[in-house]
C-alpha cells in the first residue's frame, strides 16, 4: 500500500538544518508507518513542515468504522512515546497532531467507503479518458467496485478510475 506523505521545509539561514531535519523526516516518517500499522489505523496522509527550528507533524488517519477522538489520542500517545523514546530526538521541538481526515479530503483507500454506503458523494473519476463529475449515493463495496446511484442510474466504478470522492455532509 501506498502511504501519502508531504514534507514541507521552510528556509533556514542556518546551514546544515536542512541535512538535520531531512534525517529526523525519514526516521519520523517510518514511526508513523510502523505505528499506524501496528495500531490497526489506516494511515491517510502526514505532513511535516518547519517553522524556524521547530516541526510540525500531521498525521491523518481513518479505518473502517470511523474515528474517535480516543482513537487520535491514543495514537497521538503512542507516536509521541515513540518519537521521544529515540535517544537522538531528545532535543527535537516538535508538534504533533493527529485526527480523521475530514470532510474536506477525498477518500483514498477502498477501506474508507464501506462506512459511508447510503451516503451522498461528489465524485469525479476517469471514463475512457474522459474525467467525469457526478453526485450520487454510494450503494454498495465490492473488492474493487464501487456502486453508485446518480440520476436514477446505477454506475460500478473501480477505485482505481476515482480521482476525487468527497461524502456530501447533509444538514
Amino acid at each position: 500500500m501506498f502511504i501519502y506523505g508531504i514534507i514541507i521545509n521552510s528556509i533556514s539561514p542556518f546551514k546544515g538544518d536542512f541535512c538535520y531535519m531531512k534525517l529526523y523526516e525519514d526516521k519520523i516518517s517510518q514511526i508513523i508507518q510502523d505505528t499506524c500499522y501496528k495500531t490497526g489505523f489506516l494511515l491517510i496522509e502526514y505532513i511535516v513542515r518547519h517553522i524556524n527550528k521547530k516541526m510540525y507533524i500531521e498525521v491523518f488517519i481513518d479505518n473502517e468504522k470511523g474515528i474517535t477522538l480516543e482513537d487520535c489520542s491514543t495514537l497521538s500517545h503512542k507516536l509521541k512515546a515513540e518519537i521521544d523514546n529515540e535517544e537522538e530526538y531528545a532535543n527535537l521541538d516538535y508538534k504533533l497532531e493527529v485526527s480523521s481526515p475530514g470532510t474536506q479530503r477525498s477518500l483514498k483507500y477502498i477501506e474508507q467507503y464501506s462506512k459511508h454506503i447510503n451516503r451522498k458523494f461528489e465524485i469525479q473519476y476517469n471514463n475512457n479518458e474522459e474525467i467525469i463529475k457526478y453526485k450520487g449515493k454510494l450503494l454498495q463495496v465490492s473488492g474493487d467496485n464501487l456502486t453508485f446511484e446518480i440520476d436514477k442510474e446505477i454506475f460500478v466504478i473501480n477505485i482505481k478510475d476515482i480521482k476525487t470522492a468527497k461524502v456530501l455532509i447533509s444538514i
